[in-house]
């Protein structure tokens, strides 16, 4: 999904879970933020590709695989709240609805997932998102 679905979910969840302070940062951290690690791979597209675009491109990292919970829980323990592992499973959902492909265990294991679970194509499944996630938002005004 992109940044703007993660976005609008972040923000609903923060406002039905009633967030405030610290746990605000951290949904953000583990809800949007983590989109922030495809900027490492910019200068390897770059120099590969240059400006063509090129849909299959790996931009995902370990820190947006399911590996990760073996962080993010102990974190959780460490700061006695389970935010930032709600916000990363959420996270974590709408990019694994999409079909591009997905590393679960990297860097351990090369093991992919290139399906698309849903069988609906992955532009119908971004804009329902975006379009229910906006929605949502509104209603939770």
């Amino acid at each position: 999904m992109t940044i703007f679905v993660h976005i609008l979910a972040t923000l609903l969840g923060i406002n039905i879970l009633n967030l405030s302070g610290d746990a605000v940062m951290l949904a953000i951290i583990f809800g949007v933020c983590l989109d922030l690690d495809h900027l490492l791979k910019v200068p390897m597209y770059l120099k590969k590709y240059g400006l063509r675009m090129v849909i299959s491109y790996p931009w995902r990292t370990p820190l947006q695989e399911p590996i990760s919970l073996l962080w993010v829980a102990p974190l959780c323990a460490y700061l006695h709240t389970w935010v930032p592992l709600a916000f990363f499973s959420l996270h974590l959902a709408l990019d694994y609805l999409m079909s591009y492909p997905k590393k679960p265990f990297s860097p351990l294991h090369n093991f992919e997932i290139r399906k698309n679970p849903l069988g609906i194509p992955d532009a119908s499944k971004e804009g329902a998102a975006l379009l229910g996630f906006l929605c949502l938002n509104l209603l939770a005004l």
